[in-house]
């Protein structure tokens, strides 16, 4: 449930914001009404403005009061749930189909809003993972920035290819089938991020111990390769790689490289789809713009997000934060690479007398090594 309540209150602080700023150009077109056109009555103009009013406060206070965990569900966040998915309904009545896909969205955040928000969570020993950490080169300000203009982001980009299809006439997936398309583009991005530091890792003769992306895992145990599906909110909600150099006084520089490899691949991959969108026209394109689409828009937007220093709620540094780190010669950094040398010797001891705490490997991208460990 942790890893739903985070986007879920980014969602909520976004209504929040939204709804102030329709409150502004309310009260400009209140004021100078001949600048906007309107002739509804003065009453009616009025009524909507307190309604935009109250609901910006409720949503800000919903946020607010799901900031840290609480042994209560907080009644605001389940009565934002509730018009959450009143919304929802509307846009489906509105549009008289059940296959909207806006309406389909507002309804499941306000089911998903309910189901998590009516839970009691008590505050456990992991409640202060995501605070910032002495040298860390993160702020709680920027994490929340960035789940803020993660979901912005990704919204903007299902309605935005939403209204360039119809203008293009081109086939849209419904319902359930919409929503999936969504979860495979998300997943496709995580994979092709995680498929950049595993392939870098390896290119400079790093051995892998994991490879994570979404709820599929793949663990070395041994010689031996495990897969393991995971919940979410078990691990980081995106992905992560862990690997340990073969040799021994390996650069810095190597880091660096890895942890750019990450969103360089979402770059490139996003760039290629979307001009495969703009640009192709070939056999079955109405069938396959839309997975295109999505997975260029969700590449390109992990691509730049990923650069941000910020820390997620389960520990995970971007690889922002991490190259940061390794620049400004944060002593977390070496933290880190004390932890994953500590790991290292599950798979392969260094020989007796050769080891050193410069050769010592360290975690490519995801969970901090503490909470990685097994």
């Amino acid at each position: 449930m942790l890893a739903l309540k985070s986007p879920l209150r980014g969602f909520i602080a976004l209504q929040a914001i939204l709804l102030l700023l329709a409150l502004s150009v309310g009260l400009t077109g209140l004021v100078h009404p001949e600048h906007t056109g309107h002739v509804a009555p003065a009453f009616i103009r009025y009524a909507i403005l307190a309604a935009a009013l109250a609901l910006s406060l409720l949503f800000a206070m919903a946020w607010w009061t799901t900031r840290k965990p609480g042994a209560a569900p907080s009644a605001w966040a389940i009565v934002t749930s509730v018009v959450q998915f009143g919304q929802g309904l509307s846009i489906l009545y509105y549009e008289r189909s059940i296959v909207a896909g806006p309406g389909l969205i507002m309804a499941a955040i306000g089911i998903a809003g309910l189901i998590v928000f009516s839970r009691r969570e008590l505050p456990s020993a992991h409640a202060g993972s995501a605070a910032s950490v002495a040298g860390d080169r993160t702020s709680p300000w920027m994490n929340r920035a960035v789940t803020a203009l993660s979901i912005l982001a990704r919204l903007s980009s299902i309605f935005l290819w939403s209204f360039w299809a119809r203008s293009h006439g081109l086939l849209r997936s419904r319902g359930l089938a919409w929503l999936v398309l969504i979860a495979l583009a998300i997943l496709a991005s995580s994979v092709l991020h995680e498929s950049g530091h595993a392939l870098v890792a390896w290119g400079l003769h790093r051995k892998l111990l994991s490879f994570h992306a979404g709820p599929f895992q793949w663990q070395r145990r041994g010689a031996a390769w495990r897969f393991n599906l995971r919940a979410p909110g078990h691990t980081t909600a995106g992905g992560a790689v862990a690997a340990v150099p073969t040799r021994l006084g390996q650069p810095r520089s190597h880091d660096l490289c890895m942890f750019a490899a990450g969103p360089l691949a979402n770059l490139l991959v996003g760039l290629l789809a979307l001009s495969a969108v703009l640009r192709a026209h070939w056999m079955f394109y109405q069938q396959t713009w839309e997975v295109l689409a999505l997975t260029a828009s969700f590449s390109l937007i992990a691509a730049v997000l990923n650069l941000f220093p910020s820390r997620s709620r389960d520990g995970a540094y971007s690889d922002g934060a991490r190259i940061l780190q390794i620049l400004t010669h944060s002593p977390l950094e070496d933290f880190h690479r004390t932890i994953a040398g500590l790991r290292s010797t599950r798979i392969a001891p260094p020989p007796r007398g050769t080891w050193t705490p410069q050769s010592m490997p360290y975690r490519v991208f995801g969970a901090d090594p503490v909470a990685a460990a097994d």
